[in-house]
């Protein structure tokens, strides 16, 4: 073997920055020593942490020295925007800012323009990928991000002709191939960031937060993108306190209000679900500014600018949550939708906290977004009534504002919010973020454990009380990081808005809207009643089983259900084996439920009867 160099002794520079280890190679007297000196190298090459794929470039190139035409220039590396600089792969060459491609004795033109790989942009929640273009025409530097799926399709690549690019059907594959061989050849120089579409909380470990965090981008839909950048600070934190706390003291509804808000983003942490905060109540009381004081926590309060209105579809209402994940969605005027069945409906999905499996046009199944907020929300009536099912009141904490002002300054309040914003919820963040602060997840847990404990006492549902105890939890932390004056909401005070268990009990409320329709129409239980629905003492009441069916369902609720709870309670009397009694109405023999009048309807005129 003619190789005369110890190729042991060759470094990881003498690759990179000399040509000894490739003219070693080329040197050898015939094509098979040739082949093991090249081997030998490549083997060492590969020890020392020499990429191979480099390696094999470099020697090709070195194979091509003093071949190149005299109007060819060599371009071994590409840097457009000055930051990242990119080695260009042996068989690709610059000629002028063209971009030409040399490959067996031929050449072609794949771009009329210098380009580049940029960045490579992983999204944190979906894992999919974007690249960032650079591109330089007409001696100015542009970028361009598209999703890696664009970048590898002949057919999809031509969109980037609308940014500029010089990409037609004729070199769409040549230009898909050498922004494939830059990137691989350059993997570990192209930078990876990682982006998200949505804001909140990011990753299970609660260390970051969009859009405060540094190390995530926004890539999410250009729908969003208004809404996205309203979501910031501004102005002063001290100002926004002194009339906030203000506020907070002259009224019941923004302290409440202003809790559920900050309360919003503890919702991942404790691990607990959406909820609604609804305040309702006639005209002129403020609640559309209390709200905007809530919205103000994080973001511009305008309406329109973070405050979104009842008027949007449901798949709409969906995304938006889904892309505020974290941070309180705010719907102002309820009235807007006139349609009752569906706030029922609203609240069963945006408390589910996933979005609804839905197709693609491509085919398949999306992935379903994911949220864990607070839903804050304003109208003149409830956005519970008596149809509503016990799942929906559950899920909800009504505020009745007739007789509560959200400020007692409404311009000046307003006038104050929207110039200051953004900045409590952003020091809100940094206080239980710090590893030494006192307010840490752990501190925060304990509050919320023992506020719940305290409401787990009381004749409430499990949901109203964990929803009750994170809003209870959050003001006793806005106090003790910004106001600092003692005034903190206490349970009496927000216990009137919670539910009972029995205000929540869809058989309750089904048995107690029976008796309520059974005393507005008590003149059809009367003998002499055109239209007779059956009849009562003062022990029982005896209702047609097919006028009770109608009686319920007009309501919402399933008469089948009611008859069950009825005899589980021991509320209802029937016959063996049957949930009726045979009555005579009318003089004829009609299948009746009977029920224990123990809500003390009285017919003074008809005998007492004791069914058999």
């Amino acid at each position: 073997m003619a190789n005369e160099i110890n190729i042991n002794d060759f470094t990881k520079e003498d690759f990179y920055q000399s040509l000894v280890p490739y003219e070693n190679i080329k040197k050898q007297e015939n094509e098979l020593i040739r082949k093991q000196v090249y081997y030998l190298t490549v083997d060492h090459a590969k020890n020392i942490g020499v990429d191979i794929n480099r390696f094999k470039d470099m020697y090709k190139a070195y194979e091509t020295l003093g071949e190149k035409k005299e109007d060819e220039v060599d371009y071994p590396t590409i840097c457009l925007d000055g930051i990242t600089k990119l080695y260009v792969p042996s068989k690709y060459y610059m000629n002028g800012d063209e971009i030409w491609l040399r490959e067996n004795g031929k050449h072609k033109k794949v771009c009329s323009h210098q380009i580049q790989p940029g960045v490579i942009i992983e999204n944190f929640d979906t894992g999919i990928e974007k690249m960032g273009i650079i591109f330089k025409k007409r001696g100015r530097v542009r970028t361009v991000v598209k999703d890696k799926k664009v970048l590898a399709s002949s057919r999809e690549i031509i969109s980037l002709a609308d940014n500029g690019i010089d990409v037609t059907s004729e070199n769409a594959k040549d230009l898909i191939e050498y922004l494939r061989e830059m990137e691989y050849t350059n993997k570990k120089e192209l930078p990876t960031k990682y982006s998200v579409g949505r804001v909140g909380w990011i990753g299970e470990d609660f260390k970051n937060f969009s859009p405060f965090s540094k190390h995530f981008e926004f890539d999410g839909n250009e729908q969003f993108r208004k809404l996205f950048k309203g979501i910031k600070p501004k102005g002063s934190l001290k100002e926004w306190i002194k009339e906030v706390k203000r506020c907070r003291e002259f009224s019941l509804m923004t302290k409440i209000a202003l809790a559920a808000s900050f309360a919003s983003i503890l919702i991942a942490p404790i691990g607990a679900l959406p909820f609604f905060l609804h305040l309702w109540g006639g005209t002129g009381n403020g609640k559309t500014v209390a709200l905007m004081i809530a919205a103000s926590v994080w973001a511009n309060p305008v309406q329109g600018a973070y405050i979104q209105s009842f008027n949007s579809t449901g798949v709409g209402q969906e995304q938006l949550a889904v892309f505020l994940n974290s941070l309180p969605l705010c719907l102002d005027e309820l009235q807007i939708n006139k349609n009752k069945k569906d706030f029922d409906r609203l609240i069963y999905t945006l408390t589910e906290g996933v979005e609804r499996i839905r197709g693609q046009k491509s085919g398949g199944l999306r992935d379903s977004g994911t949220w864990r907020n607070c839903i804050i929300t304003t109208g003149e009536m409830p956005i519970s009534n008596a149809q509503s099912g016990g799942g929906a009141i559950n899920r909800v904490i009504e505020v009745d504002c007739k007789d509560i002002k959200s400020t007692d300054d409404f311009d000046r309040t307003l006038s104050i919010i929207k110039e200051n914003y953004g900045l409590a919820g952003k020091k809100f963040l940094e206080e239980i973020q710090k590893e030494d602060s006192k307010i840490n997840f752990e501190f925060i847990k304990d509050m919320y454990l023992y506020n719940k404990e305290i409401l787990s006492g009381k004749d409430i549902t499990l949901k109203q009380v964990i929803s009750a105890s994170l809003i209870l939890t959050a003001d006793r932390l806005i106090e003790m990081i910004f106001f600092k004056d003692k005034n903190v909401l206490t349970v009496d005070e927000i216990l009137p808005f919670l539910s009972t268990t029995k205000e929540v009990s869809t058989e309750e409320r089904a048995y107690n809207y029976l008796f309520d329709t059974i005393a507005a129409n008590a003149f059809k239980f009367d003998c002499d009643a055109v239209e007779r629905w059956g009849s009562y003492d003062q022990m029982y009441i005896y209702i047609i089983r097919s006028k009770f069916n109608e009686i319920v369902e007009s309501g919402g609720f399933n008469p089948q259900s009611l008859l069950s709870y009825l005899d589980r309670t021991n509320k209802l009397v029937r016959a063996k084996g049957k949930m009726t009694l045979p009555k005579r109405i009318n003089g004829m023999v009609a299948r009746c439920v009977c029920i224990k009048n123990i809500n003390g309807l009285k017919d003074e005129n008809e005998e007492i009867e004791t069914p058999e």
